[in-house]
């Protein structure tokens, strides 16, 4: 299963990830779903850019994190094909990362200076 969800409440700030999904959304989906091996990805970035990340500039990066590595190379197989710079992201307790960034990417879409025009790139060194 594939968590591409984010637990998303409104504060007084604004968007901000909701008390009732703590430790992560994915985690608590595992929890329930005990036969799955639940990937938290495909939830850092906006929807209209899920099928099209050959929009922006330089190719995003979608992260995977899970507890199974056979499930979680498949989900980072699907990224790849998606268009996406596909990343693992280490066992399904980095879900709520993953999560967190996905909220920083709404507050830009919401109330921050870029609006929904942007995904979240890496830049790798030159030298090795």
């Amino acid at each position: 299963v594939i968590d591409a969800t984010n637990p998303v409440a409104m504060s007084q700030h604004g968007p901000d990830v909701s008390e009732n999904a703590r430790p992560s959304a994915a985690e608590g989906l595992q929890a329930r779903l005990t036969h799955a091996h639940v990937v938290k990805s495909f939830n850092q970035i906006g929807a209209e850019y899920l099928t099209h990340p050959g929009l922006l500039d330089s190719r995003p990066v979608m992260f995977a994190a899970g507890d199974d590595l056979t499930e979680k190379e498949t989900a980072l197989s699907l990224v790849a094909d998606a268009g996406f710079e596909a990343i693992d992201a280490g066992p399904l307790s980095n879900a709520r990362h993953l999560e967190s960034l996905a909220m920083l990417w709404i507050w830009q879409a919401i109330k921050g200076p870029l609006g929904r025009n942007f995904g979240f790139a890496l830049s790798h060194s030159q030298t090795s």
